[in-house]
């Protein structure tokens, strides 16, 4: 039993198992990646240091069943990822070249999750976001659609 329970601690303590209406991060920030073609591809995410600086607690994606439009890069909005893609797209977190946790978009969206968040729980140092990417894995045509992803941070 003394096994358990210094695993249930562990587990608190390093915030990989918490009360489900606990709040998940006091920051929040949304990158839009636009989708460069159709079919087998993979998606660099741009860099961002803030993130890197942070402790990364969860990861959502955003579909067009939460919010229609996501952002270009030049200020114009484009159709975001219909969730049916989902099954079609996985994310990856990494740091050079060491790839940190793989998980499929389905995993990541929040409506099909009945309101759960991803946790990922990665410290300052464990992850770069210029580093991570995403993969299309299927074949579906969604070029020029937009990805929304957002990260939730504490400092």
């Amino acid at each position: 039993m003394p096994v358990v329970s210094q695993i249930e601690t562990y587990f608190t303590e390093t915030g990989k198992i918490r009360q489900y209406a606990d709040k998940v991060a006091n920051n929040c920030e949304i990158i839009s990646i636009v989708i460069p073609a159709n079919g087998l591809q993979t998606i660099n995410l741009p860099q961002n240091s803030w993130l890197d600086q942070s402790k990364l607690r969860a990861i959502e994606v955003v579909t067009e069943d939460e919010q229609d439009f996501g952002n270009n890069p030049d200020g114009t909005t484009s159709e975001n990822l219909q969730s049916a893609a989902l099954p079609e797209f996985g994310f990856t977190l990494s740091i050079d070249s060491e790839e940190i946790a793989q998980t499929p978009f389905s995993s990541m969206h929040r409506p099909t999750q009945s309101g759960k968040f991803y946790f990922i729980d990665s410290p300052v140092g464990r992850h770069r976001i210029g580093d991570s990417f995403i993969t299309q894995v299927g074949t579906g045509s969604y070029k020029d659609r937009i990805i929304t992803l957002r990260f939730w941070y504490d400092k």
